[in-house]
């Protein structure tokens, strides 16, 4: 019964997120960090299910991050999502995810806070999800984008010519890899 709970208390994070997607009632993004915390406290170190709560309260810490703008959210989705990443193999079908978000938590503290470290990290963590993908995956454009788009920053940062080709190169793979018929098409199109 013991073993249930984390994962009772893992979707009911689910399900609140789920109805702050479609009511904005912050009050319940706060309700699934909550259960998730209980739900990690329950959890034993080596658990399984461990790196998914990690990645999920992240991912909420992050959401709540984007409504409020408080940094304090913003810097504790960064250390649950580190926490999760590292405890991720790389041959786990829900890496390259997990590195796309930690990846995006910093290059939105990048943005706030110019710390240039932050900025590399980031690159570096959408690269390994590039890498981790197949061509052939249908996620595979979306994370080149989004590696383009920190290599991007990286230019506007340092105004270094060869960066902003290095860019240019990368969203021209993401578009080359994205149906003609795709809904992010036009996006990624405008992006090269």
């Amino acid at each position: 019964e013991d073993e249930s709970k984390p994962e009772l208390l893992n979707q009911l994070a689910i399900y609140l997120e789920l109805r702050f997607q479609h009511s904005g009632v912050v009050e319940d993004l706060q309700e699934a960090a909550s259960s998730l915390q209980i739900a990690l406290a329950l959890t034993t170190d080596g658990h399984p299910t461990k790196p998914a709560l990690l990645a999920n309260l992240g991912d909420i810490l992050q959401t709540r991050f984007a409504c409020d703008g408080d940094v304090t959210s913003l810097d504790q989705a960064i250390v649950y999502e580190r926490l999760a990443v590292n405890l991720t193999p790389d041959s786990h079908l829900a890496k390259p995810r997990r590195l796309q978000i930690f990846g995006n938590s910093l290059q939105s503290r990048f943005v706030l806070q110019k710390e240039a470290e932050d900025l590399e990290l980031a690159i570096s963590l959408f690269q390994a999800a590039v890498d981790l993908t197949p061509d052939n995956h249908p996620d595979k454009p979306a994370f080149l984008s989004n590696l383009g788009g920190s290599i991007r920053l990286r230019f506007d940062h340092t105004e270094n010519i060869e960066v902003l080709d290095q860019a240019i190169s990368i969203f021209q793979a993401a578009v080359d890899l994205t149906p003609d018929n795709h809904l992010d098409r036009s996006t990624r199109l405008n992006d090269l």
